[in-house]
């Protein structure tokens, strides 16, 4: 890790089997991160400073991006766990740390990437892919199985390269692609 003042410290040390192509996510001193066996990764967390991984779950696939909610509570997960027709499929799975066996899976397609937690830990955003990668569009995807997800640029047309979100999750800004260049948009959630 590197403070802002630039000096670094080390974080944890992990051994061989994690290997150069683990993911990682990081909050403070609790961190996510997975192994790999053959077609398999696992995911384990570690949630103090000095404390032993615990091993939350093994899915067939990768593990792409790991990401702690604000409340530290529950990692999303996107993954890659399969193939359909010659391309990756993918999925979002919400793992409360304490209960990962009630994990939440919600598939992708395609995929995507870049994924964020709402401010108030209920829910991910998410950069999701259609149509083979010619379309993308930013999906709220909730922790709850009982709220549905939901596009939220549903009329943007334009492939977007990226977003941000505002600190209080209320607004939402994208960089549209356009014929002439790219277009700098807001969305009011």
């Amino acid at each position: 890790g590197v403070k802002p003042t630039g000096e670094n410290r080390l974080i944890r040390s992990f051994p061989r089997d994690v290997g150069s192509k683990a993911k990682f996510g990081i909050d403070g001193d609790k961190i996510a991160y997975q192994t790999l066996a053959g077609d398999s990764a696992s995911l384990f967390a570690i949630t103090e400073a000095n404390g032993e991984p615990q091993k939350l779950m093994t899915i067939r696939g990768r593990f792409e991006e790991l990401v702690w909610s604000p409340d530290t509570k529950t990692i999303a997960a996107f993954a890659t766990t399969g193939m359909s027709a010659g391309r990756p499929t993918a999925e979002m799975i919400f793992v409360p740390v304490a209960n990962p066996t009630q994990s939440r899976s919600i598939p992708l397609g395609d995929g995507g990437y870049e994924t964020v937690w709402s401010p108030d830990s209920r829910a991910v955003f998410f950069l999701k892919a259609d149509k083979g990668w010619t379309q993308t569009s930013v999906w709220r995807y909730p922790v709850r199985a009982d709220e549905p997800a939901r596009n939220v640029t549903q009329n943007e047309t334009s492939m977007i390269w990226g977003y941000q979100l505002s600190p209080d999750g209320s607004v939402l800004a994208l960089p549209a692609e356009q014929n002439r260049g790219s277009s700098l948009w807001r969305v009011d959630l």
